[in-house]
């Protein structure tokens, strides 16, 4: 299609369709209406996101600044489709008689400073991930069964982190265990922003993916613990509240048992 009605028409119809059938998706109030919407939304993610890789392919005819400018596009359509999704479903859920989330779970400071931190912290980690993929098959040339053996540190290195952070939340509790995993996630992330095309895997890539992965190693099963903190701390609230109203009520069945029997 692209090619018959010109990349930038296509792009810019399937960005236009995309955008009323995720504003159509917001307001839905019927499932079909919402299952249109998503159809919609899919056929104008086809039509703009194969014009658009055209469109930068031919912007950007050299290899370095070529993958820059697609790990660019990559990561912004990603924020951008997150935002959207986001926006729907903070519009349909509050009118929902029986959401899916109630907006009162998320209302928690705790918990919203938790999520909102997972985040900003998955944001890091995936657009890391994509561009050192893309930077380990198109500069380094790795073909890609080499390019994931290449990656093994780093799920070795998350292994690791996950399973150092149950003794530094013992010692020194959660909030002190996410900051200094955030720091060392930041320290990793610094090091890969400093390498060049001309660096090696074991030299440039290699230490960066590991003191990455031990710090995303670490935040995963903190994040983790802070997001269910409070709703583990809800349900045994609940569970005592419930074991105390049935015994309450056993009580008054046994009073009236023995008061309706006696003379």
């Amino acid at each position: 299609m692209a090619d018959l009605l010109g990349r930038r028409r296509v792009f810019l119809i399937g960005v236009a369709l995309f955008g009323m059938a995720s504003l159509a998706c917001g307001l839905a109030q019927q499932p079909w209406q919402l299952v249109a919407g998503r159809f919609t939304q899919g056929a104008g993610a086809a039509m703009a996101s194969p014009a658009a890789l055209s469109v930068i392919t031919l912007l950007f005819p050299g290899t370095e600044e070529r993958t820059r400018a697609l790990g660019i596009w990559g990561a912004i359509a990603a924020l951008l489709l997150a935002a959207v999704l986001a926006a729907g479903f903070l519009v349909v859920e509050p009118r929902t008689a029986e959401p899916l989330v109630p907006m009162s779970f998320l209302s928690d400071r705790t918990r919203a400073v938790a999520n909102g931190a997972t985040l900003l912290f998955s944001v890091a980690m995936y657009a890391m991930a994509f561009l050192l993929m893309i930077h380990l098959q198109t500069v380094l040339g790795y073909g890609p069964l080499q390019a994931g053996v290449a990656y093994l540190p780093y799920g070795a290195g998350i292994l690791l982190g996950m399973r150092l952070s149950t003794r530094a939340m013992t010692r020194v509790g959660v909030r002190w265990t996410l900051v200094l995993s955030f720091l060392i996630g930041s320290a990793g992330l610094l090091l890969l922003s400093g390498v060049v095309a001309g660096d090696s895997y074991a030299a440039g890539v290699l230490p960066g993916m590991l003191v990455t992965s031990l710090g995303c190693g670490l935040g995963l099963s903190v994040l983790t613990v802070a997001a269910l903190t409070v709703a583990a701390a809800l349900l045994a609230l609940g569970a005592v509240l419930i074991a105390a109203l049935l015994r309450t009520r056993r009580s008054g069945s046994a009073s009236d048992g023995y008061l309706s029997t006696s003379p």
